[in-house]
């Protein structure tokens, strides 16, 4: 009954997007957490990411003008990374209009083998904390709905979910709109 109703919306208001999205003030000292012995974070460049695997090299065109990406190192080896954008870099996406001092969360990955052992909650802590710094004041992300793992994480973090952002492509129009949280 579920896939034929799915497959009748998709039918009538054509392909959809339906995300939650956060945001997290950092303008503040935050008190994160001390990472566990043999965990570090660092701020990624390009060579990073070329000397390793392919799962993580591809991740490669995140990084660039107004970009910034942090990796999670596990016993020297890369486990999780994540990329913010800002400024003119973000605006190519435009999915959120960001404020002054504003980054938009645009990808968070953990290897396989290495999901499901906290790592992307602790890079996602230790990140915001490494853009705070930079004097960023606010972060911001989006989240499939239905992706439990990933908004878990966000709300461990005490990112605060804004709203239900929904887009429907009706005829190959797009239609925007949020549902508060």
């Amino acid at each position: 009954m579920k896939n034929i109703l799915k497959k009748a919306l998709t039918g009538l208001l054509g392909d959809y997007e339906i995300y939650w999205v956060y945001r997290k003030d950092i303008a503040c000292a935050t008190n994160e957490p001390q990472l566990p012995p043999a965990i570090s974070c660092k701020q990624l460049s390009e060579e990073d990411l070329l000397s390793v695997d392919a799962f993580f090299s591809r991740q490669n065109n995140y990084l660039g003008e107004q970009a910034v990406g942090y990796g999670l190192y596990a016993n020297d080896e890369l486990v999780s990374v994540c990329f913010y954008w800002f400024g003119e870099r973000y605006k190519q996406r435009n999915f959120i209009r960001l404020p002054q001092a504003a980054a938009k969360l645009v990808q968070i990955i953990t290897a396989t083998e290495q999901q499901g052992k906290g790592y992307a909650a602790m890079l996602l802590s230790q990140s915001a904390l490494a853009m705070q710094q930079k004097g960023f004041q606010q972060l911001f992300a989006r989240v499939w709905h239905n992706n439990h793992p990933s908004n878990a994480i966000f709300r461990k973090n005490q990112w605060q979910r804004l709203h239900l952002r929904i887009r429907i492509f009706p005829l190959g129009r797009g239609l925007t709109f949020s549902l508060p949280f």
